[in-house]
């Protein structure tokens, strides 16, 4: 008996490491460069917007955003705006993004 259920137990933690065969990302869970894009200039309608994939992956972005709405307001401030306008995505399909986030003003001074 004690063999069955030791047996029993390792079967489901099997199951539970790797998950069943054909188990993989779902579509769903998915967010392409386009649409984090489109997310960004809902939000942000007077900006300038580029989104890097980086990995090839859907999961790992580069973003590059200069808007008036970032005008006089800290790195961190414009960092909470993007990832307010990102919602859903940020809580599991976008794993890391890189953020690059300008005023207007800001970002003329930093092509000089």
């Amino acid at each position: 008996m004690r063999q069955r259920i030791a047996l029993a137990a390792s079967e489901k933690l099997s199951e539970l490491e790797i998950g069943p065969p054909d188990e993989g990302i779902s579509q769903e869970a998915i967010v392409t460069a386009d649409e984090l894009e489109a997310k960004l200039r809902g939000a942000f309608p007077d900006s300038d917007v580029e989104i890097i994939d980086l990995t090839g992956t859907s999961d790992h972005y580069q973003a590059r955003i200069v808007s008036k709405s970032f005008e006089g307001k800290s790195k961190l401030e414009q960092h909470r705006l993007v990832y307010a306008a990102l919602g859903e995505a940020m809580k599991g399909p976008v794993h890391a993004l890189a953020l690059s986030t300008y005023s207007p003003t800001q970002w003329e001074k930093s092509k000089n």
